[in-house]
């Protein structure tokens, strides 16, 4: 009898309500990328990019968080690169050291480019595609010719067995005959293949059972997420000790923070006005740190731009 999966020992301990650090449930780049897809897209950095990173969100405003040194970062624009962003926070990560010992990547799985169709079912599976004359990649590929408004490449959607359906950004799964449509850039074809229909044939050949399971363990993550943000919202508006602390002055965001965060801790201990002023005393020194490092930046570009100016003078 094989040994279960570590993700499978993972998901044991979810389904039986224990507590699973980041460090453990984090380590694999498909879960990071699915506690993203509630996070506030509009002007940031492709949510895949941070997860590939080694970020999963805080699902605090864009706050993300590295599962292996426990760094956080917000206030992020559509320019930076969350790698390079990673290097200058904590540059000895475990993460950025020792990756492969530390990261489980989403990579294919027993994957192919060859021009094949599914294998026959045998006698006792009855299961058949539901669009056989697109069973071929080739196939699927050309049906996309027609096609000018996706933000994904025909060959990328063709390998996850999907054609095109002839209206909008539309595609359709020649075997089990799932539609899915909207595609980002950010969109993976097979992780929302095997998100929407878990049980198709084909995904279930060219990836694995254990991919499917990831994917949807994955999805759950994203639900989890969600309902902690509900979470902090009913507790920000109706704690005792969260309305005592805005009373105080402080803002919504900052006690929302410092909510969540309590939150994270295994311990979980209990919410009290103290414990959120704790908190938030660590919160305000950390942002300090983060501008008081954008202002040494800025003035050492300052300086190095003045520096080239002379020197350009002088060389005259």
């Amino acid at each position: 009898m094989n040994r279960p999966s570590s993700w499978m020992k993972i998901i044991d301990k979810i389904a039986e309500g224990q507590y699973v650090p980041p460090q453990n449930s984090m380590k694999y780049e498909m879960l990071r990328f699915c506690t993203l897809r509630s996070y506030p897209k509009e002007n940031k950095p492709f949510i895949i990019r941070i997860a590939e990173a080694g970020f999963y969100y805080a699902c605090n405003g864009d706050e993300v968080v590295c599962y292996c040194c426990g760094r956080r970062k917000s206030h992020w624009n559509v320019n930076d690169n969350p790698m390079d962003v990673h290097r200058q926070m904590n540059p000895k990560c475990s993460f950025l050291v020792r990756n492969s010992e530390v990261n489980v990547p989403i990579k294919p799985t027993g994957e192919t480019s060859r021009d094949t169709a599914i294998k026959p079912a045998d006698e006792t599976n009855r299961d058949s595609p539901k669009y056989p004359e697109y069973a071929t990649k080739t196939v699927r590929v050309d049906s996309f010719n027609t096609c000018d408004c996706t933000d994904i490449s025909p060959a990328s959607l063709a390998e996850a067995g999907l054609f095109y359906a002839g209206f909008s950004d539309c595609t359709r799964c020649f075997y089990c005959g799932i539609g899915m449509r909207n595609w980002s850039e950010e969109d993976d074809p097979w992780i929302e293949h095997c998100r929407w229909s878990k049980n198709c044939s084909f995904v279930k050949q060219k990836k694995g059972s254990e991919f499917v399971n990831l994917v949807q363990m994955a999805v759950q993550f994203g639900n989890e997420g969600n309902g902690k943000r509900d979470m902090v919202e009913n507790l920000l508006h109706n704690d005792d000790a969260a309305q005592s602390v805005l009373e105080m002055g402080y803002c919504p965001r900052i006690v929302k923070h410092a909510i969540a965060r309590i939150l994270e801790l295994k311990d979980q201990p209990q919410l009290t006005a103290k414990r959120l002023m704790e908190e938030i005393f660590i919160i305000e020194e950390e942002e300090e740190e983060q501008n008081s490092n954008g202002i040494i930046a800025q003035t050492q570009d300052r300086d190095d731009t003045e520096q080239l100016t002379q020197n350009t003078l002088k060389g005259r």
